[in-house]
C-alpha cells in the first residue's frame, strides 16, 4: 500500500496534513508582519484588529494541531515501533 500525502479515504490523515500546513502559512505570516512592523512602524502591523484575529487563530490552530499530535503518538506507540523493525523484502532503508 503506498502512502500518499493526501489519501482522502484516510480522513483523519487529511486533516492532520491540512492543519499542519494552515498552522505553517500562518506562523509564516505573523513572522513576516513582525519584520515589517520593525521596519516600518507607521503601518501597525502588530497592533491592528486584523493581526490580533490573526494571532488568536493561530494560537488555536497550534493548539489543536499540538493536542492531535500528541494523541496520535500517544495512541499509536507500538504501531511505529513495529513499522520501524519489520523489513520488506524490498526495502533499501533496512539492507547493511
Amino acid at each position: 500500500m503506498k502512502n500518499k500525502l493526501f489519501d482522502f479515504k484516510n480522513k483523519r490523515r487529511v486533516f492532520r496534513v491540512v492543519l499542519a500546513h494552515i498552522t505553517a502559512l500562518l506562523s509564516v505570516m505573523t513572522i513576516t508582519f513582525f519584520i515589517i512592523d520593525r521596519f516600518n512602524d507607521a503601518m501597525e502591523f502588530m497592533t491592528s484588529d486584523l493581526s490580533k484575529v490573526l494571532f488568536l487563530v493561530l494560537a488555536v490552530l497550534s493548539l489543536i494541531s499540538s493536542i492531535v499530535t500528541i494523541v496520535c503518538l500517544w495512541v499509536n506507540p507500538d504501531r511505529i515501533k513495529k513499522r520501524k523493525n519489520i523489513s520488506q523484502p524490498g526495502d533499501k532503508r533496512n539492507r547493511v
